[in-house]
C-alpha cells in the first residue's frame, strides 16, 4: 500500500499480541479540524511518488496554521526542534477545515528538473488529509 491508502486505513493493528486501534481519517475540508499527534497524508507527486506522510505538532489556536514534523522533505534542516515546517491553514464559513501545502508547490514550480503539468492543480488536494489514531479496540 502506498501512502495515500492510510487515509481509507479504519485499524491500526500494533504489537506482537495485536493491539488493534481505532484510526479514523478526515478528508482536507473536513468539520473536525486537525489536532497534535495526527498524521497528515499528501498524495503522490512529482517528486514523493508514493506519496508522504508528516505528524502534526501543534494547531495554532486561531486555526491559521499546523506545524507539523516530517523527515525526507528536499533534505532540509528543521525550522525549529518542534517542528520542520508550517503548513496554512483555514477554517471557512461553513466551519469546514482545509491545510495548504503551498511551500511544496513553489519548490516544484522552481525545480529545473521538474515538469509543471505534473505538480497537483489544486491547492487544496496537496493534503488529502489527517488520521487519528484512537482507543485501543481490543
Amino acid at each position: 500500500m502506498n501512502v495515500t491508502g492510510i487515509l481509507t486505513k479504519e485499524e491500526y493493528h500494533h504489537g506482537e499480541k495485536v493491539k488493534i486501534y481505532k484510526f479514523t481519517g478526515f478528508k482536507n475540508g473536513n468539520l473536525i479540524g486537525p489536532a497534535i499527534g495526527d498524521l497528515i497524508i499528501f498524495p503522490k507527486q512529482l517528486n514523493t511518488p508514493f506519496g508522504h506522510v508528516a505528524v502534526i505538532t501543534n494547531v495554532s489556536e486561531n486555526y491559521n496554521f499546523v506545524e507539523i514534523a516530517e523527515q525526507n522533505y528536499y533534505n532540509e534542516k528543521w525550522v525549529s526542534e518542534e517542528y520542520s515546517r508550517r503548513l496554512k491553514m483555514i477554517k471557512d464559513d461553513n466551519e469546514k477545515f482545509y491545510i495548504f501545502d503551498e511551500e511544496y508547490k513553489e519548490k516544484q514550480n522552481n525545480d529545473k528538473n521538474s515538469l509543471k503539468e505534473k505538480i497537483v492543480d489544486d491547492d487544496v488536494r496537496s493534503v488529502i488529509g489527517w488520521k487519528r489514531i484512537g482507543n485501543a479496540l481490543n
